[in-house]
């Protein structure tokens, strides 16, 4: 499930990892010292941290269905016994 604030975060990074790709390009064409390497470094470290924070952010997802679903049962347990009584 893709929660709205998960799609801005992806629009934003999106958009950075193109624009690290445009300003590559453009460096390339307009700076003559500019010499990046085959795959471009920018665009790499801007994928690989789209990669990592996603991963993060689906870790804390996960931590917090858990402990929801826990507090969830801890509460019907104690409505049960106090049916029981």
């Amino acid at each position: 499930m893709v929660t709205l604030g998960e799609r801005g975060f992806h629009v934003l990074l999106g958009s950075l990892f193109v624009i690290a790709a445009a300003f590559e390009t453009l460096a390339e064409r307009f700076l003559s010292a500019w010499n990046p390497p085959r795959i471009g470094l920018l665009t790499v470290v801007v994928g690989l941290v789209w990669v990592a924070r996603h991963a993060a952010w689906r870790s804390e997802l996960g931590a917090e269905r858990e402990r929801v679903l826990a507090d969830r049962i801890e509460r019907l347990e104690h409505k049960l016994a106090a049916l029981e009584d």
